[in-house]
């Protein structure tokens, strides 16, 4: 299987399991019933978008393989201003933790889509790997 497809397979497996059981991961950390209702429905929401993140992480090491980083670099920026953005229009207008959990799950699906995006519209023929020489003694 392909390290880059198999990355994110891994991600979206890991993620749905852990939105369809957030008890799995939540009760290792905390016995707090306010910590761990709010653990769960973070889980709940955004988990299911670690497919995204595993998405872009391949995106991003297929990139360095051939030295064309530039737009997963910008898809990542993208996601920043999104999450900064999108944070302070939340904070402003008094939302709540779900309302922040959703950016974060929807950050994940920017990223994602925009690395994938960024890999489909580059120039790959252009591509050059750094020649390498022997040092000399």
């Amino acid at each position: 299987m392909d390290g880059r497809l198999h990355r994110v397979r891994v991600g979206g497996l890991v993620g749905t399991l852990i939105a369809i059981f957030p008890d799995l991961w939540v009760d290792i950390f905390t016995n707090d019933p306010a910590v761990h209702a709010t653990g769960r429905q973070y889980l709940s929401t955004a988990s299911p978008m670690y497919a995204f993140i595993g998405l872009s992480i391949a995106m991003y090491f297929s990139s360095q393989g051939a030295a064309k980083v530039l737009g997963p670099v910008l898809a990542q920026t993208a996601r920043l201003l999104f999450i900064g953005i999108g944070g302070w229009w939340l904070m402003s207008h008094g939302a709540t933790a779900a309302g922040f959990f959703k950016l974060a799950a929807a950050s994940m699906a920017v990223v994602g889509v925009l690395s994938a995006a960024s890999v489909v519209w580059t120039d790959w023929g252009a591509a050059r790997v750094p020649e390498v020489r022997p040092a000399l003694p």
